[in-house]
């Protein structure tokens, strides 16, 4: 993650697109999360009634990182694809190289 966010962004066009991109995605992400904490408490409902509350306490751990890593996800998926279009503007090996 730290060598992603070092990477040069490109141009001013590519970087104010990103920012675009990055408020649409934000902007998706908080409409839909009510609704899919809605399906988490009827599952959650479901998995009280079915399974008591030590498998309850785990759905909701699992729920939470989920959503936790999705959001990280889906933040340094924008962040990285407009690193990666400017430089697939120059020559192709260096684009592609992988560092440790």
């Amino acid at each position: 993650t730290t060598f992603m966010l070092l990477e040069d962004q490109g141009t001013k066009r590519v970087v104010d697109i990103c920012g675009l991109v990055s408020k649409g995605v934000v902007c998706y992400l908080e409409r839909t999360m009510p609704v899919i904490i809605a399906f988490l408490v009827c599952g959650g409902w479901y998995v009280f009634v079915t399974a008591g509350w030590g498998t309850l306490i785990c759905f909701i751990a699992g729920a939470t990182l989920n959503l936790i890593s999705a959001r990280i996800g889906v933040s340094m998926t924008v962040q990285g694809t407009g690193r990666l279009a400017h430089s697939m503007g120059g020559w192709l090996p260096d684009a592609l190289q992988i560092r440790a």
